[in-house]
């Protein structure tokens, strides 16, 4: 290959790598909505509340009308059919608009659309050319397309994102044996002799053989390994806490057992690795064990389809028998059963056992000032402070907020976190005239202002401390790193600061173009180049910062739509639940915080304080056109 094309690779595996990691952490810069969620939310739309919910509607096609401009693969091949979709859109004509939308959701289903991705992005990767800013633009959207068509798959964000990276793997060799992350068809099985003995010199050297004649196009095209991987059936074994006795029985499709009455490990059981209690000598104080049948992907994908399925049952019997004490999953520790023979396990620590709980708890000593500025408020609890409207209603969210993280079931997590949201918008007085425009005067429009107008600070404030960490951990680890930045550059960009010294952004920031002559990786390098145009061009601030409020409107409107999808109880994907509970975490918790701060220091109504926060966004944007803001919070 030329230095051009893996100079591509590297810099697309980076990018795949990152908007997750970014995801994961802060919620943000992996969008996860494409043309197949799309078609399945017209679908849902339709069929669960006849497409009357204006606001979605309009939503969604402004999705439909970008896809048909923008989206090289729907204008390539899926035109004609979105086209129609469009023209009808708006009309009364339901049914059709439903069967248009299921003759595509069924091409997306087989596989058309991420065939067609991965082909362009191949095209992408073996072009012999220096990485330019469309080639940039083309892959992050060919590859946050290929991340959900992942999703809806089945995977989780923590196994996608090794995917990129597995495909560019090589073989190790360790004592003799030979492994590697490369996905490749080869069937372990037909290693193993009459004597059933693995025939390791065979496999090595299938594999040598195998990964030598790979070319990149090669691995690109080992995607299809993940995404056509059939899906088989396979048993996670867990330990259920509060139900014990000698039995084997089956509820709500589970089986409740104890290893006296039933096993589900039949091939290599001499060592009892199906009990998860051995470490307990007494068997009379083991709790009932519970095996939970489902189509397996991997591990940790197919996990929580697993505990959701346990959960249903044992809410089941919580709702026909009184106990004494709480039945619970020990999620940490279970195996996955498949064919008798145990295929994974996950070797977990119960977090409830009180070794493990002391040693995750929270060290007091390492927050002790923050935890004394809690003290500030506290006013919260003052019997005075109690009669009035606003700090009742801050304490219930800071309540649901609290159930929401306690709970175990995404779809409890997200109407937790949204009760505690909408508590906070049962005004003393109505401001939807004095924050609103337009035609949008419902309450779900006051919340996406809101929640956009409190977020967006976040998110400035993230954009430039997120490559300083980058930074200050090379520093902190220099002698491990090629990457070897002066002394003089360490400094004058705070990177080296001691404990308790105050770090200032813009230091680092004046320091960028001082960093990149010593910056090597192409990727990092396109990130210090939008950081140095974040804070110096206010028109690339101004319009990154209005695509962000966007979106963070956008995610609102989708988990309101989660929301009365999951009360109502209606039929849909629940693939994406998760990650936008994972939104609705964030946004909840930082109004919440906001807020709290907000009534220590001005003792009003919500209403008011919520009119401040709108006017903080507004008037910050308007000295952002004009070039008078200050882009920095000084301290850390």
């Amino acid at each position: 290959m030329s230095n051009n094309i893996d100079n591509r690779i590297e810099f697309w595996i980076n990018l795949w790598e990152d908007l997750i990691s970014n995801f994961l952490k802060k919620s943000y810069g992996l969008s996860l909505y494409s043309p197949h969620i799309l078609v399945e939310d017209i679908i849902t739309e339709i069929e669960e509340n006849s497409f009357k919910n204006l606001d979605n509607k309009r939503y969604f096609y402004e999705k439909l009308s970008f896809y048909l401009k923008d989206d090289i693969v729907v204008k390539t091949n899926f035109e004609s059919s979105f086209k129609i979709l469009r023209s009808i859109f708006n009309s009364d004509r339901n049914n059709y608009i439903l069967e248009i939308s299921k003759k595509i959701k069924n091409q997306f289903e087989e596989g058309l659309y991420f065939n067609y991705c991965l082909e362009i992005l191949s095209q992408e990767l073996s072009k012999d050319e220096e990485i330019n800013v469309n080639f940039i633009n083309s892959i992050n959207y060919l590859t946050q397309n290929l991340i959900v068509e992942f999703i809806k798959k089945g995977y989780i964000l923590e196994d996608i994102k090794k995917f990129a990276n597995n495909i560019f793997s090589n073989y190790t060799e360790i004592s003799g044996d030979i492994s590697t992350k490369y996905p490749h068809n080869l069937d372990e099985k037909k290693y193993i002799g009459d004597n059933e003995i693995f025939d390791q010199s065979k496999y090595n050297k299938d594999i040598v053989l195998l990964m030598d004649k790979l070319e990149y196009k090669d691995r690109i095209k080992a995607f299809y390994h993940y995404f056509y991987k059939q899906k088989e059936k396979a048993n996670y074994i867990f330990v259920v806490k509060g139900l014990k006795g000698s039995i084997s029985i089956e509820i709500g499709g589970i089986t409740l057992y104890s290893l006296i009455s039933k096993q589900f490990v039949t091939s290599e059981n001499k060592f009892n690795i199906e009990d998860l209690q051995r470490k307990s000598n007494n068997e009379s104080e083991k709790f009932i064990q519970a095996s939970v049948e489902v189509d397996y992907l991997s591990p940790k994908s197919s996990l929580i389809n697993a505990l959701t399925k346990l959960e249903n049952a044992l809410d089941l019997i919580s709702c026909h028998f009184k106990t004494k004490t709480e039945i619970e999953i020990d999620s940490s520790n279970y195996i996955v059963v498949k064919n008798g023979r145990r295929i994974f396990s996950s070797s977990g620590l119960n977090k409830r056992e009180n070794h493990v709980r002391h040693r995750d708890s929270l060290t007091l000593d390492d927050f002790e000032k923050d935890l004394n500025s809690l003290n500030d408020f506290s006013f919260l609890w003052n019997n005075k402070n109690l009669q009035k409207k606003g700090h009742s209603k801050l304490l219930n969210a800071i309540h649901w907020y609290s159930k929401a993280e306690q709970s175990i079931k995404q779809e409890d997590k997200m109407l937790n976190y949204w009760i505690a949201i909408e508590n906070l918008f049962n005004l003393e007085f109505d401001i939807s005239n004095d924050v609103l425009t337009g035609n949008k005067k419902r309450k779900i429009h006051l919340i996406q202002e809101i929640i956009s107008s409190t977020q967006i600070f976040n998110y400035i404030y993230d954009y430039g401390w997120e490559l300083y960490r980058h930074y200050e951990h090379i520093v902190r680890n220099q002698r491990f790193s090629t990457k070897k930045i002066p002394k003089e550059i360490i400094i004058k960009a705070n990177l080296d600061v001691n404990a308790g010294e105050t770090i200032y952004l813009e230091k680092f920031v004046n320091s960028l173009e001082e960093i990149k002559n010593y910056e090597t990786d192409l990727f990092i390098l396109q990130k210090l180049e939008n950081l140095i145009s974040f804070y110096k061009d206010s028109k690339f601030t101004k319009k990154n910062i209005e695509e962000q409020i966007n979106i963070i409107e956008n995610d609102v409107l989708m988990i309101y739509r989660f929301r009365n999808l999951i009360v109502h109880n209606a039929h849909f994907d629940n693939a994406l639940l998760p990650y936008f509970v994972w939104k609705i975490r964030d946004y909840s918790g930082t109004l919440i915080r906001k807020l709290i701060q907000e009534l220590s220091l001005n003792d009003t109504e919500l209403s008011n304080l919520m009119m401040q926060l709108f006017l903080n966004k507004e008037h910050f944007l308007l000295e952002l056109e004009s070039g008078k803001v200050n882009m920095f919070e000084d301290e850390k």
